[in-house]
């Protein structure tokens, strides 16, 4: 099947060098898990320059709310282009459709809904950065979009029900999170009175409060870890390459920055920082104070 031919997106088979959709998908995430390894190994080293860690050595930078809109709704359009402009073989499949709506409505929250809740005072994101993820999200979100509407067939069976409530849940979980985090920025933002000071270490007391409640106790990253739940979830109701490929990469990212955040946390707070806390796995990884 080459549902892109006699479409705009044509082009796309001559740039990877492919003639259908299945070696168009396969190739696209056999880059996609070379693409996961090296931003593993950098991200180790430097956390991705976005949120606490941007930086204006990484070029002008535009409103966090505006770079996080235009980037995310990527992933969400670009599905529902193919679904538009391609017959959708796949789409006469009760469960194909219920895996392309999971993935679009991740990204419609992403997009239209989070933006809206962020605290004014988060800092501006470097252009490069989102751009960067912009180009992430068009590239995934194809990607996505043809194998689950076009290549893969997904199978009506018990793990497309059981994945999509563990999808659910771990979207509850990101989306919870996410707001109490966003919460607690607005409350320190609030002002205390307190003067500012040139140690870096004061100014991140002064701008960061520790989380605390639901899953915070128990990890650094709660709200990572919803996501990539959900991300699990969605290679479990599909088993498609692909899928699987999109969570071990989402794994791997997420997974690392929360390793960062929890460094950041121990680092500023020091022994106030509860102990017991993890990075990302509950009661399994937690890093010492460097």
């Amino acid at each position: 099947m080459s549902s892109l031919t006699g479409t705009p997106l044509e082009w796309i088979y001559s740039v990877f060098g492919v003639s259908n959709d299945v070696q168009l998908c396969t190739k696209m995430t056999n880059i996609g898990l070379v693409y996961t390894i090296i931003v593993g190994l950098y991200s180790l080293l430097f956390p991705a320059p976005y949120g606490r860690y941007a930086s204006s050595s990484f070029g002008p930078t535009i409103n966090p709310k505006i770079a996080w809109m235009i980037q995310e709704c990527m992933a969400f359009f670009c599905p529902i282009m193919i679904i538009i402009m391609t017959a959708g073989l796949q789409l006469e499949n009760f469960a194909n459709i219920v895996a392309i709506f999971l993935f679009t409505f991740h990204y419609f929250h992403r997009s239209f809904i989070y933006p809206f809740a962020m605290s004014s005072e988060s800092k501006p994101a470097p252009i490069l950065v989102a751009l960067s993820a912009a180009t992430f999200c068009v590239y995934n979100g194809l990607l996505q979009g043809i194998h689950l509407a076009n290549v893969h067939d997904v199978e009506d069976s018990f793990y497309v029900y059981l994945g999509t409530v563990v999808f659910m849940i771990g979207m509850a979980i990101n989306i919870t999170h996410d707001r109490m985090l966003i919460a607690l920025r607005k409350k320190s933002s609030g002002g205390e009175g307190e003067a500012k000071s040139s140690s870096s270490e004061t100014e991140a007391k002064q701008r960061y409060k520790i989380p605390r409640g639901e899953l915070f106790e128990y990890v650094s990253g709660a709200n990572y870890l919803g996501e990539i739940i959900e991300w699990i979830a969605l290679a479990f109701i599909t088993r498609g390459y692909p899928q699987i490929i999109f969570a071990l990469f989402s794994a791997v990212f997420l997974g690392i920055r929360a390793l960062h955040h929890h460094r950041f946390y121990k680092n500023t707070f020091g022994s106030s920082y509860p102990q017991s806390r993890k990075a990302i796995i509950p009661f399994i990884l937690r890093l010492s104070k460097r």
